[in-house]
């Protein structure tokens, strides 16, 4: 019945066509020519019948042949209905991700094109919230890309994406859930791209919890590659952000409350405490105006995002309560520290050459001289 015919659209009938999306037996290679003809024919009556073939193998499909025949009915998905392909490919990246990862290889061909054109927006994530619990987990990982990597580097504040506060709700309901910790780790994330300041009390939680401190997570950073840390690291940066935040929207009591409890997670440290919770700790400092303990670890960490890091730290002492708290930390005159740095035979080349660059922009924003 799938001979040469019935790839011209004009001779195809679809009331023969669709039950065969609904047979669970059928050859995937077969399906591959059923994809082949809906892309010709271009009607949009056919994207909900997609979207439950897509549904339903999305927690069957297995190696390349059978995946490759999922993308493309998920990249026709995405020509005769967006909508429905921006809340099944979020769907889907989260179950194949966490779920399926051995059996799909979400990370290549032919899964990887897929994403080309994925851009969830607010209605998105409120269908995905209302939706299954995969579904509302799928919302947390797509929501986690932007925020996680966002305050990595100690970057200033953002303009969060805004959702309604049902969404919000649900999300705080939850972090009461038991949720594991790679779940936790996304939610550390996602919290910071929506400026979920109701979670702050959890974020603490996790910066201290077993299972965020002994697991770790690979971060594939756009700028820096790969990057391995403890899982609490994100939670601990969260923190340091939402004081920021607390900061610039004048909240003072928050701001001290996350103030004392992030000078306390630093005091009380191991001596044989993982490298990366104490930049985590020293990125979380930066957000609170004092970027000093990041730019002593220049000496230890040569990885150019801890530079970064660093730097932008420095540099959000660039704003008028900023201005306050630089003073307490560099002397007046510019001229000196820089001949102190320069002769301080202690410090690496490019220790060096990073506080230099750091002092003159300092000079030339806030005006030390």
């Amino acid at each position: 019945m799938l001979g040469e015919t019935w790839r011209k659209a004009e001779r195809m009938d679809k009331s023969k066509v669709l039950p065969l999306l609904e047979q669970t037996d059928f050859p995937y290679y077969k399906l591959a020519v059923v994809a082949e003809w809906m892309e010709l024919a271009q009607d949009a009556s056919l994207a909900e019948p997609i979207e439950k073939w897509l549904r339903r193998h999305l927690y069957l499909v297995k190696g390349r042949e059978q995946t490759e025949v999922w993308a493309l009915f998920c990249d026709l998905l995405k020509r005769l209905d967006n909508k429905r392909y921006q809340q099944l490919f979020a769907l889907a990246h989260y179950v194949f991700l966490k779920k399926r990862d051995h059996d799909t290889a979400p990370y290549k061909y032919p899964l990887l094109p897929t994403i080309s054109g994925f851009k969830p927006d607010a209605e998105t994530y409120v269908n995905l919230l209302d939706g299954t619990e995969d579904e509302k987990l799928a919302a947390i990982w797509v929501l986690s890309f932007f925020g996680g990597i966002y305050i990595f580097l100690c970057n200033r504040n953002f303009s969060p994406l805004a959702l309604p506060q049902k969404s919000k709700d649900i999300l705080v309901g939850l972090s009461q859930t038991s949720m594991d910790y790679k779940d936790k780790w996304r939610l550390c994330c996602a919290a910071a791209s929506i400026h979920l300041l109701e979670l702050i009390p959890w974020l603490k939680i996790q910066t201290q919890a077993q299972d965020m401190r002994n697991n770790k997570v690979s971060i594939n950073h756009p700028t820096y590659d790969l990057i391995e840390e403890p899982e609490a690291a994100m939670a601990i940066r969260a923190c340091g952000y939402f004081a920021l935040l607390a900061r610039e929207n004048g909240d003072t009591d928050q701001y001290e409350d996350l103030k004392t409890f992030l000078d306390d997670l630093n005091a009380n440290r191991r001596l044989d405490e993982d490298p990366y919770i104490v930049v985590a700790i020293a990125t979380a400092l930066g957000y609170l105006g004092n970027p000093s303990l990041l730019l002593r670890l220049i000496q230890k960490h040569r990885e150019p995002w801890v530079i970064e890091a660093a730097i932008n730290a420095t540099f959000n002492l660039t704003d008028k309560k900023g201005k306050e708290d630089g003073r307490t930390w560099i002397r007046k005159d510019i001229g000196e520290n820089r001949r102190a740095i320069e002769n301080n035979t202690s410090l690496t080349p490019l220790a060096r050459k990073t506080y230099i660059h750091i002092l003159e922009e300092l000079d030339s924003r806030l005006g030390f001289i």
